[in-house]
């Protein structure tokens, strides 16, 4: 959704940081942070590759708007697994850190 401006987007690097995902092998069981998700595509994608948890994050509302929509699609159509915890969470570049002990920082 290009109405949400850069975030609504997705953009070419996130196809190619997928197949660089895809092609480590190792994100099962893993715990991601995603900075400025926007569409959530790569943050989703860890989760379909069988990270347990992922922590979407964005510094615009309406763009995590879109994450969580895209999340409860990716939900529904059998993307993301059922046993993979997914949150979305409000940050904005400078601010601390979301909380928590994460094997992968996208």
């Amino acid at each position: 959704d290009i109405s949400k401006g850069h975030g609504g987007r997705l953009w070419p690097s996130s196809a190619i940081l997928c197949r660089w995902l895809r092609a480590r092998g190792d994100v099962a069981g893993s715990r991601v942070l995603e900075l400025g998700t926007g569409t959530g595509a790569v943050g989703l994608y860890a989760a379909g590759c069988g990270a347990s948890h992922i922590t979407l994050t964005d510094g615009l509302q309406e763009v995590l708007d879109l994450a969580e929509q895209n999340h409860a699609c990716a939900r529904a159509a059998g993307i993301v697994p059922a046993d993979a915890a997914v949150e979305c969470l409000l940050y904005k570049w400078g601010d601390p850190v979301p909380v928590g002990n994460y094997d992968w920082v996208l």
